[in-house]
């Protein structure tokens, strides 16, 4: 695609590659980056979106990846079913990014520790947007002057498009308090944060309507 929001295709290996290098460099402190490139392009970005497991859309500007949004329907259960699915797979890509760097093995344990604490409560009804990213010189003023064009907001409206046409009324994420920019756009979109909702420290949950 040149321009516009597109969906990332099961079996796009070049896309799924493409995004897993977008979430590292908008991302890279986030747990699923953490977990390596070869994890991302491999297995989350293929593996678990062949599944529909996961969803994501791309946002072309002159054929370029300039952004990207990553949903789950089944924010409980995603990364469970694809462990219970692809748990041969699974253990050879983390396998290759523990001898790659042998630190990961850490941040594993703890991601997958992360993911098993939220599992176990629920929200009927509510996605999540897991991940969300636009590069810098798309999202600036004069590109959006010279283009039209608002790329945070077409992705964020292909990601609530998906979640509702999945039955969900409500959406989270999970944003990084000293991310103000991140707060802002969610509040102009009338997401609000909700303090009784307990995440990783330094971050609020952030939730919505679908419809907008």
């Amino acid at each position: 695609m040149s321009d516009g929001i597109a969906p990332l295709q099961p079996g796009d290996r070049v896309g799924s590659e493409a995004v897993a290098r977008l979430h590292a460099a908008l991302l890279p402190d986030s747990p699923i980056a953490r977990l390596g490139p070869y994890f991302m392009g491999r297995f989350y970005y293929d593996t678990l979106v062949a599944d529909r497991l996961i969803t994501c859309h791309v946002a072309y500007v002159d054929g370029i990846p300039a952004g990207f949004i990553t949903l789950t329907a089944r924010p409980a259960t995603f990364m469970a079913e694809g462990l219970r699915r692809h748990w041969l797979r699974l253990s050879w890509v983390l396998a290759r990014e523990v001898v790659s760097s042998p630190r990961r093995l850490r941040v594993m344990l703890w991601t997958f520790g992360l993911l098993r604490r939220r599992a176990a409560a629920p929200v009927p009804d509510e996605g999540e947007l897991l991940s969300f990213g636009v590069l810098p010189e798309f999202r600036d003023m004069a590109f959006v002057r010279r283009t039209g064009r608002r790329i945070a907001s077409e992705l964020f409206a292909a990601a609530l498009a998906d979640l509702r046409a999945a039955g969900l009324d409500r959406y989270r994420a999970v944003v990084v308090t000293n991310n103000a920019a991140a707060l802002m756009f969610y509040q102009a979109q009338g997401g609000r944060a909700d303090p009784d909702r307990v995440s990783l420290p330094g971050t609020l949950v952030i939730t919505g309507s679908t419809s907008g």
